[in-house]
């Protein structure tokens, strides 16, 4: 018998409130088990338990693996999710963090770690980011600068002080100014050490000792793209973490501003991150010119398609087989079944070519099932003709998988089948061809409109 949950009292708190809310979402999905949803989330059913059991935070991208595995939409998910991080992170009380101004206090935000002490939900609080005895603060709510008077983009968050590509709770460290007396050398000292940069523009708001006060006219800006870059991306408002190795708890290096054309030099294979505008999974790193690593999750702008990824510190492999399995659905008549497993695989994105009544021939029009991720190398779709056409007699239809790398990414691994509806069974030999098998793999791996 399955383990009962921990019951939780909306009335008791935003964070039981926020808990009764997710299991409400996964009761409307039919009530899967964690198991089950497991492997369309991405993350471990004890990791799912727990983002719905009522006594600490769940991270944003666990929130919105579990909000997206149970079919509800993400974007409302993404603004709870902050409404709780605000309701959380309301005024400390004394001696629950380290003072400010303190050398823990400055570790914590300089360091992404989380001072000890206080309350254990995670708070995005405002990014601090250290550059000789200046603060620079950031509004979570809007994931512009204090004081800049300009919204970012409703459909990007900020990125919290754990970093915005880090699965885990962000910490606490570095809410409010630190003073300047007694701590700028050590300030100095971790600034040279971290490499930590300004991550603002001319107009933002910074906060020392002294009270606030606009940064100079020399204060950083975007930088200039490097020549010979491969591609160019631009960060999202937050900006995004330079890291040592394609991992969301690796050593971060420095910090590229929000907003700016960057170059970079090609892209490894890394930690599967969830992009932080549609909620897709992305497994892509960026390279950066000069050192490091970001992960395309914080990035607007893709690899030129023909781009093939490169070996990076920490890398991991890419897909290396795919096979598809295609059934009837014993529930729906008209629905069938996709199933694909992988080796090496992270992401499978399914594609159909369909016509009711007629064999297939020439050219094909190809129709986006699903862009699914697991934790386990086993993905499910289902696809019925709704829209298209009654199937007849003659009704035939080619069915790809291909492994893809994020939105927009796939790659050359991939599997097809066909599938006919009278009688229905599947058909082992597909072929396509190459022009056949290209648009195939670009409409399965499609960036999903409207996420």
């Amino acid at each position: 018998m399955a383990r009962q949950e921990r019951p939780v009292d909306p009335a008791a708190g935003p964070l039981e409130a926020f808990a009764s809310e997710l299991r409400k979402v996964r009761e409307d999905a039919g009530g899967p088990t964690y198991r089950l949803l497991a492997r369309k989330a991405g993350y471990s059913a004890s990791t799912l338990s727990e983002a719905a059991g009522g006594q600490r935070q769940p991270s944003l991208e666990v929130t919105l693996a579990y909000a997206g595995a149970c079919g509800a939409d993400v974007s409302v998910w993404r603004r709870r999710w902050y409404e709780l991080d605000a309701a959380l992170c309301g005024p400390r009380k004394t001696g629950s963090a380290p003072a400010a101004g303190s050398p823990a206090a400055i570790v914590g935000s300089a360091t992404g770690t989380a001072p000890t002490g206080g309350s254990t939900a995670a708070c995005a609080d405002q990014t601090a980011v250290v550059s000789g005895s200046t603060v620079v603060t950031i509004d979570p709510a809007t994931a512009t600068p204090a004081g800049s008077g300009s919204p970012a983009e409703a459909s990007e968050p900020v990125g919290s002080g754990a970093g915005a590509d880090d699965p885990r709770p962000a910490p606490r460290g570095g809410r409010r100014p630190w003073r300047r007396r007694g701590v700028v050398a050590a300030m100095v000292a971790l600034v040279v050490v971290a490499a930590v940069v300004v991550t603002a523009t001319t107009g933002w708001s910074t906060r020392t000792a002294k009270g606030t006060r606009p940064l100079p006219a020399g204060a950083p800006s975007c930088p200039a793209i490097p020549a010979g870059s491969a591609f160019i991306g631009k960060t999202y408002p937050a900006g995004a973490r330079v890291r040592a190795e394609p991992r969301a708890d690796a050593q971060v290096l420095r910090i590229l501003p929000g907003n700016c054309d960057t170059g970079f030099a090609g892209y490894c294979i890394g930690e599967k991150v969830y992009d932080r505008t549609a909620g897709t999974p992305d497994v892509r790193w960026f390279r950066v010119i000069g050192g490091g690593v970001t992960t395309s999750a914080m990035i607007h702008g893709n690899p030129p398609p023909a781009a093939p990824p490169q070996r990076c510190g920490g890398d991991r492999p890419g897909p290396v087989s795919l096979r598809l399995t295609v059934g009837p659905n014993s529930a729906d008549p008209w629905t069938i079944d996709l199933q694909a497993t992988g080796n090496t695989v992270d992401i499978v994105g399914f594609a159909i070519s369909y016509t009711p009544d007629t064999r297939l021939s020439g050219a094909r029009t190809w129709h986006h099932v699903d862009l699914v991720d697991s934790a386990n190398s086993s993905f499910y779709a289902t696809w019925t003709p709704a829209g298209l056409g009654t199937p007849t007699s003659r009704a035939q239809a080619a069915v790809v998988a291909v492994a893809c790398l994020g939105g927009d990414s796939p790659t050359r691994v991939s599997d097809v089948r066909g599938v006919r509806w009278t009688p229905r069974s599947p058909i082992d030999r597909m072929p396509l061809s190459p022009a056949d098998l290209s648009a195939a793999s670009v409409s399965a791996c499609h960036y999903p409109a409207g996420r």
